[in-house]
């Protein structure tokens, strides 16, 4: 236990895009007023409907240390498919065999140093699709916390969820959304780093909705990069393969991207030592 108060940090989404199962990501949030220290916790997975968590696929969060408030961690299946579909460089790349990588049907919980359930997503020992559909079946989809919620959950409480599947789930499920083709990886579809019911901005973060990156694409040879804050903006480019293309400050809000060959970039921003990261298609 830390001195900070309990359940400060929630489960705020968890994605099984349709089109691209290697993007698949648990986003969590810390909804308190003060830092919380995530050592010694980590975020656990029922497979199916086993009884008890798979302890093999356990994914410690003390690599992302102390999550401050209002501010979000993300924890994915795989870095490179998740980045090149949304445009967001994610704290811990998990592997597909954890929770990040659930294909809709399984329970995400975080828990503390003492395996205790802190935050719950699901019914443990219920399968989320078989023999019937759940309220906590998202395959193909997506779950997401209502606004509004301000603590942990150890037990689920599908009155705080917003979900969406393929699947069409008992009448008695209020807030279970049945989609027909999925939603695909995208961030029309997925929000990863941003909730609904975030009150609180993050000081130490320069998320998507601090700047701008236009046009995308673009095929003019230059982007406009602008930002809501003072202050130089330095833009490195990456390729797909991770290597860096570009490196240059932004110059009266525009960077000159004609060196680059048509393709899809990463486009890492960092202003005040902050930083954050934007997909960019060349034409």
């Amino acid at each position: 236990m830390t001195a900070l108060s309990f359940g400060q940090v929630i489960i705020t989404e968890i994605a099984d895009p349709v089109d691209n199962t290697a993007a698949r990501f648990v986003e969590i949030h810390n909804v308190g007023a003060t830092d919380f220290d995530l050592t010694g916790y980590y975020l656990g997975r029922w497979t199916n409907d086993t009884a008890t968590p798979t302890a093999s696929t356990n994914v410690s969060l003390t690599p992302i240390g102390t999550l401050g408030a209002g501010q979000f961690a993300l924890i994915v299946a795989n870095q490179t498919a998740f980045t090149t579909a949304f445009g967001v460089t994610p704290d811990i790349n998990a592997g597909s065999v954890g929770p990040a990588g659930s294909n809709g049907d399984d329970q995400i919980a975080i828990f503390d140093s003492s395996d205790a359930i802190i935050d719950l997503f699901g019914v443990p020992g219920e399968d989320g699709n078989t023999p019937t559909v759940t309220c906590h079946d998202f395959e193909d989809g997506r779950a997401e916390r209502k606004a509004g919620i301000t603590s942990a959950a150890s037990t689920w409480n599908e009155a705080e969820w917003n979900v969406w599947s393929v699947g069409t789930p008992a009448s008695t499920c209020t807030s279970h959304t049945t989609i027909s083709t999925g939603l695909d990886a995208n961030l029309t579809n997925f929000d990863p780093g941003s909730w609904i019911g975030a009150t609180t901005a993050s000081v130490d973060q320069f998320d998507v909705t601090r700047f701008s990156l236009y046009p995308n694409p673009s095929k003019s040879g230059f982007v406009n990069i602008t930002s809501n804050k003072t202050g130089a903006i330095k833009a490195q480019v990456f390729d797909v393969l991770g290597k860096q293309v570009l490196n240059d400050l932004v110059s009266n809000g525009r960077l000159n991207v004609s060196p680059l060959h048509s393709g899809v970039y990463i486009v890492k921003l960092t202003q005040n030592e902050t930083s954050s990261t934007k997909k960019l298609i060349i034409q």
